[in-house]
């Protein structure tokens, strides 16, 4: 009897670990992948900025916004106009933001979220 639960809760311990574990490397993956969207889009949105194209504009932040795990893209110009936005619920958790600049000139801001259903499906 003694062996038995001795091997079950051995077993339990190991299943937390695990959860543990896995949820973290999930966040990692996830906070990883955010900041690599937003510096892209971030360096590809500088000359549509410091041109004012904004057909240029339109498309860059439309092909981001079709990224399956993005839930929403959202670009200001430097006076916070609104140039972008497909954001409609805010996450803190998986949010990022970045200046955008060319040659030193701050030109804007983007924004995107990053859906957790990855970083939840592990935590369960």
């Amino acid at each position: 009897m003694g062996l038995v639960l001795l091997v079950v809760v051995i077993g339990a311990i190991a299943e937390i670990f695990f959860a543990v574990y896995a949820g973290r490397l999930a966040e990692a993956k996830l906070n990883k992948d955010a900041d690599t969207l937003i510096n892209e889009l971030s360096s590809m949105l500088s000359v549509p900025l410091y041109n004012f194209d904004s057909q240029s504009i339109q498309h860059l932040g439309t092909i981001y916004s079709k990224i399956p795990d993005l839930k929403g893209v959202r670009v200001l110009d430097e006076q916070g106009e609104i140039l972008f936005d497909t954001i409609k619920e805010q996450s803190a958790r998986f949010e990022r933001e970045r200046n955008i600049q060319h040659e030193e000139m701050m030109l804007g801001r983007v924004s995107l979220i990053l859906s957790d259903e990855i970083y939840n499906k592990h935590r369960r």
